[in-house]
């Protein structure tokens, strides 16, 4: 009978938490209200919501003290799910708060102490939102999603664990969040989940492993007039290159392998160029090649850019009515100009 009661209330708290989530929504979206206005709004509702959470917190353990083994998992994954949403409205609500109501002070101390009219005043500028990045387990894409995540969450003093954890599931995906999904919000489970993340997507070898598997799966090019895939190709080798760099892969014996691995994907006609002009015939330098590509894709680019206009013909063009110059010399000196950086 009380188990029933106890439903029923928390049933009668959560829509209310709903509305209030509603109406801090549209409070905190709000951009034609003075400042002032707006953080009195949300003062008032920060303060309503941690009482509702708190409701819930406790009607949650009543609830979960009178449920029997056999529902208790599921009693406990509803219920961690409703308070997700909650939590991370109040972390933001705080810091909102916290952040304007420093900048809000300072430009009120200033105009009230300043006895110069001429004195401007002090503007806040308002920041664009920081999009935090999703993680689907890609160990290559680990080091970028957990040095973003460390800095604006894991590092933030002002948000409890709890919230961090919630910040962290709602930022994974797939089997990265497969691999924390057993665990409910607590301060000891957040520092779990941190640990179980980085021993399977995080560990040194797993991530080295990932990005000399994209290196070889390049898909390779073989024609060397066909500049945009070749361009496409360097990028996406820079990319790895530059990713292993960080992970001191490139230092050492270990760039002596990746120089063929990236000679296997271009034109036979550059790995020739290459081979022929490179400094020291004894060993590879996957710097000295890296730049060797990114002149020659750059002159063809440039090569390619000054004759864009020029539609592709397979008939004999008829002789040309000038005298022989085929490029001006400013166009040559912008092919040089652009083959130089």
């Amino acid at each position: 009978m009380e188990l029933e009661k106890n439903k029923k209330k928390r049933s009668v708290i959560r829509q209310l938490t709903t509305k209030l989530l509603t109406k801090i929504e549209v409070s905190y979206s709000k951009t034609d209200i003075a400042l002032d206005e707006k953080l009195e709004n949300l003062r008032d509702f920060s303060v309503q919501l941690a009482e509702k959470l708190s409701e819930l917190k406790h009607l949650d353990s009543q609830i979960e003290t009178d449920t029997s083994v056999d529902e208790l998992e599921d009693e406990i994954i509803q219920s961690q799910e409703y308070q997700e949403k909650a939590i991370l409205w109040k972390g933001r609500l705080q810091r909102f708060i916290n952040q304007h109501t420093g900048n809000h002070e300072a430009v009120a101390t200033l105009n009230e102490t300043s006895s110069n009219p001429t004195v401007p005043e002090t503007k806040v500028m308002k920041m664009p939102r920081l999009q935090m990045s999703t993680f689907y387990g890609d160990s290559s894409k680990w080091l970028d999603f957990w040095n973003q995540f460390e800095c604006t969450i894991h590092n933030n003093g002002n948000l409890s664990k709890t919230e961090k954890f919630t910040y962290l599931k709602s930022l994974l995906k797939g089997n990265a969040l497969s691999a924390i999904s057993g665990f409910v919000l607590s301060d000891r489970n957040y520092d779990s989940s941190i640990e179980i993340l980085k021993d399977r997507f995080g560990r040194q070898d797993i991530v080295i492993s990932s990005h000399m598997n994209k290196l070889l799966s390049i898909e390779p090019v073989r024609n060397i007039s066909n500049v945009k895939a070749l361009r496409k190709l360097f990028d996406e080798c820079e990319i790895q290159i530059r990713s292993l760099e960080s992970l001191n892969v490139t230092s050492g014996s270990n760039k002596n392998l990746l120089c063929p691995i990236i000679l296997q994907k271009i034109p036979e006609e550059l790995n020739f160029e290459f081979n022929r002009n490179r400094k020291e015939q004894s060993k590879f330098d996957i710097t000295e090649l890296i730049e060797f590509l990114r002149k020659e894709i750059n002159c063809r680019e440039a090569a390619n850019l000054l004759n864009y206009s020029k539609p592709f013909s397979d008939k004999i063009p008829k002789k040309a009515e000038t005298n022989g110059i085929t490029l001006s010399l400013t166009q040559k000196l912008q092919v040089r100009l652009l083959c130089q950086r």
